[in-house]
């Protein structure tokens, strides 16, 4: 099963709004395996 998980995520740009907003966009995301992406 897969889940949807950031490339990159929101709390990484917090620098600045625009680049906070901009990581959920669907271009931010990316199929992770649901373990990986709940387990680390």
């Amino acid at each position: 099963m897969y889940d949807k998980g950031h490339l990159c995520p929101a709390g990484d740009m917090e620098f600045a709004l625009d680049a906070y907003n901009e990581t959920f966009f669907t271009s931010n995301v990316s199929p992770q395996v649901h373990n990986f992406n709940n387990r680390v």
